[in-house]
């Protein structure tokens, strides 16, 4: 079964390319709706056949969620945005969810200031962990809270480093 390739921003080339490239027909827009709330809030609805019983018009679809750079959004934006559209693909039913991004978000940030926030081919010393006093240990967090929206695993051309594969693989099974 093809699977329902979308974005996270209207007319991103990059998830259309993707989408004809596994055989899509359907237009992106046709398949989502990216809408923005009078308040800013964005709130994703993936459009499509309804069912007799809400929640279940992706069932036992595949999504790919299509998320790269932006001339108009800021990365914190996009990386909720994911979060919002991987959520109601999960919610709706998704068999499963796979992230497409390019240049994963928050990979530069791979290790946190203590000596067990991080796995690294070499030896943590003080130094190494005073570098990152004061910071979150942001790819583990961007890990944990895609996993909490449902995605399954990633696709990416870049993840900064080893650190941040292992957080990956820790937490999606795909």
């Amino acid at each position: 079964m093809i699977p329902i390739v979308v974005g996270t921003e209207s007319d991103d080339p990059f998830a259309i390319d993707i989408g004809r490239y596994c055989g899509q027909v359907e237009d992106i827009a046709d398949l989502i709706s990216l809408k923005t709330f009078a308040n800013s809030e964005f709130c994703p609805r993936y459009i499509g056949e309804i069912p007799n019983e809400p929640g279940f018009a992706l069932t036992g679809r595949r999504v790919a969620i299509v998320s790269s750079a932006s001339a108009w959004l800021s990365r914190d934006e996009l990386a909720m945005r994911t979060l919002l559209v991987a959520r109601a693909a999960r919610d709706n039913g998704a068999a499963s969810v796979v992230l497409v991004e390019p240049d994963l978000f928050y990979s530069a940030q791979d290790r946190g200031p203590r000596a067990d926030q991080g796995d690294t081919d070499f030896e943590r010393d003080l130094a190494d962990r005073r570098k990152f006093e004061g910071q979150p240990f942001s790819a583990r967090l961007y890990a944990e809270m895609l996993s909490l929206a449902g995605v399954d695993c990633v696709v990416t051309i870049h993840n900064h480093s080893v650190s941040v594969g292992a957080e990956f693989r820790k937490r999606m099974p795909g």
